[in-house]
């Protein structure tokens, strides 16, 4: 089967090379998503954005939500901009911007995300306990 040239090895390097040239350009586009909205934002990483250790498993969803809220509140932030791969998640930080998203429906319910364990180490809370 002949691609584009008489060689097997050449025409696989230039798919292969034209491929990883796209991907590279949708990942550097996808990254600019917080800058182009001039929104503070920590810097991801390729290919895995801000949650390498996440998609590897090797820390659990809350651990990394806390890692990007000290690492944004360090620097003095109210809110910042994380890319989970490429999609992007705004953190916020200051208690005031989280209560007006809460409560004057900034946001459709389906696209807010609670980090609230309900459960704590497995067991009860202690406010359900004293309830009972």
């Amino acid at each position: 089967m002949v691609l584009l040239l008489e060689n097997t090895i050449i025409d696989i390097l230039l798919v292969g090379t034209t491929l990883l040239v796209l991907v590279f350009s949708y990942f550097h586009h996808a990254y600019k998503y917080w800058k182009k909205r001039n929104v503070p934002f920590l810097q991801p990483k390729f290919p895995l954005g801000n949650s390498p250790k996440l998609i590897t498993k090797s820390i659990t969803f809350g651990l990394e939500n806390i890692k990007y809220y000290e690492e944004a509140k360090k620097r003095g932030l109210k809110f910042a901009g994380i890319y989970t791969i490429t999609r992007p998640v705004l953190v916020v930080i200051d208690p005031d911007y989280i209560r007006d998203i809460l409560t004057k429906g900034i946001l459709p319910q389906r696209k807010r995300r609670s980090v609230i364990n309900r459960v704590v180490l497995g067991g009860r809370h202690k406010m359900e306990e004293s309830a009972v």
